[in-house]
């Protein structure tokens, strides 16, 4: 529950430039009452989930199908694991390690192999099945931008009347200020990683690189933990592969993305926020 009202919240945050936009032309003639803020919700929304659904109907079967088929070769990961420790055994042969060595590091890389497929396969199964919930999100976002005075003047109402009740209003406006600039730019951040990742995996030739690419833009929402996650899932797709070189390629594209991100093109969106 916490987590959808930070979401609802989030794409309230969002949504509000819309309806001030919507709303601005008729309060600067004095006609605010013929576009009441309720009706530029509604408006806004349907232009919101117009945009969205044509995006959708274009981008969700091949992301649904790619889901679909990296679920069914989790099996495959599990086997290509397999060759390539046998492979590595091989190689500790050839190389003369100690069998009990040899024992050590193929249970270790068999249990990291087992775990990161199983690990990827229960996310994406998840996020699925939490798919349901995100309904109650619009509606939780019509209402705090509906009474969104209402909240404020509940929340300023609890300091005592005088110069602290001033105090907080002007730290309520800058919070809100602030919230808005870092959700918009925060929104601008996901677009733009989901976009360059899903180019690049294709570039590359990565299998479901679609797929891999709204994950890398949803990702870019959890700080530091997003993107090691999405390299960790997009190399590994690469590395138990047809070809195991083509990870390489994905590791370094991911790198250079992300310095690149961190230090040229973040700054700037967070600058225009």
């Amino acid at each position: 529950l916490t987590f959808l009202i930070f979401v609802a919240v989030f794409f309230a945050y969002l949504l509000d430039p819309l309806v001030k936009l919507l709303r601005n032309p008729f309060k600067a003639r004095n006609l605010g009452h013929w576009m009441p803020r309720s009706a530029a919700i509604v408006i806004a929304y349907f232009i919101v989930f117009t945009v969205f659904g044509l995006g959708i109907s274009y981008v969700a079967p091949k992301a649904v199908q790619q889901g679909r088929e990296f679920s069914e070769n989790i099996p495959v990961f599990a086997n290509s694991i397999r060759q390539n420790l046998n492979e590595l055994n091989r190689r500790f042969d050839r190389l003369r390690i100690p069998e009990e060595m040899q024992t050590r590091i193929n249970d270790q890389a068999s249990i990291f192999g087992q775990r990161l497929t199983e690990s990827v396969g229960s996310f994406i199964f998840g996020i699925i099945t939490y798919l349901p919930w995100l309904v109650i999100v619009p509606v939780l976002s019509f209402f705090f931008l509906k009474d969104v005075d209402l909240i404020r003047r509940a929340i300023i109402g609890l300091f005592p009347a005088g110069s602290l009740r001033l105090r907080a209003d002007a730290v309520l406006a800058d919070v809100n200020t602030t919230l808005a600039a870092y959700t918009r730019a925060q929104l601008l951040s996901m677009l733009f990683i989901g976009t360059m990742c899903t180019i690049g995996f294709y570039l590359i030739g990565l299998k479901y690189a679609l797929l891999l690419g709204i994950l890398a833009g949803v990702f870019e929402f959890v700080p530091l933990l997003g993107p090691l996650s999405i390299g960790i899932i997009a190399t590994a797709t690469a590395a138990f592969g047809e070809d195991p070189r083509r990870a390489i390629w994905v590791a370094g594209f991911l790198i250079v993305l992300r310095v690149f991100h961190d230090y040229v093109s973040y700054p700037r969106i967070i600058r225009g926020g």
